[in-house]
């Protein structure tokens, strides 16, 4: 097959007189030229032999100009009325790549090879509107531009394939100079003979008729090769490429289609079953409709495979005989969609294994309160207890009912917050006396874990404009945390520091740690690290949720990060910086993390 290919097939030497002789006898004992009119429609094989003699006169008889290109462009036949036309000597181009013989610019080299490719593929009539190939001169001296309306037909062998490409041009050259001369307003051409008039007219007719054809399949062609969907249609048991849209490309690649198979243009494709539905689309005559189908593509030089998620449709392409010929391929890339939609349910997922976790934190915490709390009442019901004791078991129930009643208070506090119903009440605040505030307010959970603290306070103010109640809970949770998750004897250090534009608060402890999927979750509600044996401090997971919330109302942002398990972690809370000029916060364009 020709292929996109501009290399020249050159018949192999031999003498030119019986390299022509011999074509044209092979060319015509095998083709019925003048039992269809004009050239066009399917030309079938001869079924009865017939004399050489008899054919060559058939074929110089008609007044219509032929040309026979064999399946590689190369000139195997022609009929005098088109030599007359192209003034040529049959030995002078029989045997000859076609475009040897006739010399044209590269674009319209590249529509005559596709077009011949296409009768070759679809054993299909395609008709060219206006083609441009030179011919010689009269005079001898070089060649002159002459346009063309042309037809190719197929020409079927034995075997049912096209063994030949009969091309039926018809000499438009003065059409298109009177075309040409019509719009630029020049003069119209001489007037043709009365002999010249009918074959004119009849050129005229199908030059028009060619020319909206093109025009029309020039503009479906590209509407289709601008589809946003990739579009292929496929031709053939074999599934054979006829056209691919850039979408088609962009898809699975850009590689060799037209006029291969479908299993060896995309060869990846086998193992993932689109061939066998393809089989069975082309068997059964019935669409096949799927959406959010996985596939493997090699898209680029190498052979690495790039996944992607794709709905389509297979729609078979039945004939006017009410079989199928073919397959017509139409589908989107959602890829992006579908990870989308992936991420959005390993969140949900996730969320709803958060939630059951807590539900379960939330009851146990709850529980652990009631067990000393029933104790004690017990024992106060029994009236048995002396002073003390009865002293004793209501600090612990007062005790228990303070933890209790914090943890109800640290529920509806996060919903307040994370529904926007809290108001802020800002003031010029000091952070220095946030860090001494927050301090004083967990050093009993700090001494009781036997925690060494450290603080580093600037030597210049850090105000900020904000809710001193609301930055004090939120260092309190912070060193709550810390606390909790580093065991007893452990560090913990508090860092306060200030620029121009932005006061920075870390508490830092040599804990845990946190691995790096918590540390990418470590603010969302009810997230929380593994219990373990001495971290006795309990907790529902809100703390953190709390905090970053009322963090981003102050304009601020926080950030947490840990080396591994077992190394620590670092939470770095940033605030805008209040400008001491007029008493407004500073905001920075992006926060130091």
């Amino acid at each position: 097959m020709c292929s996109k290919r501009a290399r020249r097939s050159i018949a192999p030497a031999m003498a030119a007189e019986s390299v022509s002789a011999h074509s044209a006898r092979r060319a015509i004992d095998t083709m019925q030229f003048l039992m269809v009119a004009g050239g066009t429609g399917r030309i079938a094989a001869m079924t009865m032999p017939l004399i050489d003699n008899f054919h060559q006169a058939l074929f110089d008889a008609s007044p219509n100009p032929y040309l026979v290109l064999d399946r590689d462009l190369n000139i195997a036949g022609a009929n005098r009325a088109y030599l007359a036309s192209t003034n040529r000597a049959l030995a002078d181009i029989v045997g000859r790549w076609a475009w040897d013989a006739f010399p044209t610019d590269q674009e319209t080299l590249g529509q005559a090879i596709a077009s011949v490719e296409r009768v070759i593929r679809t054993r299909e009539v395609d008709v060219m509107a206006l083609l441009r190939f030179d011919v010689p001169r009269i005079d001898g001296d070089g060649f002159e531009a002459r346009y063309w309306s042309i037809t190719h037909s197929p020409v079927l062998g034995a075997d049912g394939e096209v063994a030949y490409v009969l091309q039926h041009p018809i000499d438009v050259t003065e059409l298109e100079r009177l075309r040409h001369a019509s719009r630029d307003g020049g003069d119209a051409p001489l007037a043709l003979l009365p002999e010249q008039s009918g074959i004119f007219t009849r050129a005229r007719q199908v030059y028009e008729a060619n020319l909206t054809l093109k025009a029309d399949i020039d503009r479906l062609h590209s509407l289709f090769r601008q589809a946003p969907s990739f579009m292929a249609v496929l031709r053939g048991p074999d599934h054979v490429y006829e056209l691919v849209n850039e979408a088609t490309i962009a898809l699975s690649g850009d590689r060799d289609y037209i006029g291969k198979p479908a299993r060896v243009a995309v060869p990846e494709i086998v193992a993932q079953g689109f061939l066998a539905m393809l089989d069975d689309v082309y068997r059964s005559g019935k669409a096949r409709v799927v959406h959010g189908m996985s596939a493997r593509f090699r898209r680029g030089p190498d052979d690495t495979l790039t996944e992607c998620f794709m709905n389509f449709i297979y729609q078979p392409i039945v004939g006017a005989d009410g079989t199928v010929q073919g397959i017509f391929v139409e589908g989107t890339d959602v890829t992006d969609q579908y990870l989308a939609h992936r991420v959005v349910e390993q969140t949900l997922r996730q969320e709803a294994r958060n939630k059951d976790e807590f539900l379960a934190m939330l009851a146990h915490e709850l529980r652990n309160p009631l067990a000393p709390i029933g104790t004690a009442a017990e024992l106060l019901s029994l009236g048995t207890l002396d002073e003390a004791g009865v002293r004793h078991a209501s600090a612990v129930i007062r005790r228990q009912v303070r933890h209790m009643s914090g943890l109800v208070d640290d529920l509806l506090d996060v919903s307040r917050v994370t529904r926007g119903l809290v108001t802020l009440r800002r003031a010029p605040t000091e952070m220095g006396e946030v860090v001494h505030d927050a301090l004083e307010q967990l050093r009993p959970v700090l001494d009781a874990r036997r925690h060494a603290v450290a603080v580093e306070l600037p030597g210049a103010p850090a105000p900020v404009s904000g809710d001193r109640k609301r930055l004090v809970q939120v260092l309190a949770n912070l060193l709550s945390n810390a606390a909790k998750y580093t065991p007893e004897g452990g560090r913990v250090d508090v860092r306060l520091s200030a620029d121009a534009v932005r006061v920075s608060l870390s508490v830092t402890d040599n804990g845990i740690g946190m691995p790096a999927d918590l540390q990418s979750r470590a603010f969302d509600l009810f997230a929380q690290a593994e219990r373990t044996p001495d971290r006795v401090q309990g907790g529902l997971g809100i703390g953190l949720a709390l905090v970053k919330n009322i963090v981003e109302l102050h304009g601020g942002t926080i950030h947490a990060s840990s080396p591994g398990l077992g190394r620590g972690s670092t939470f770095t809370v940033v605030l805008p910086r209040l400008d001491a000029a007029d008493g407004s916060a500073s905001h920075p364009g992006a926060a130091v993390r």
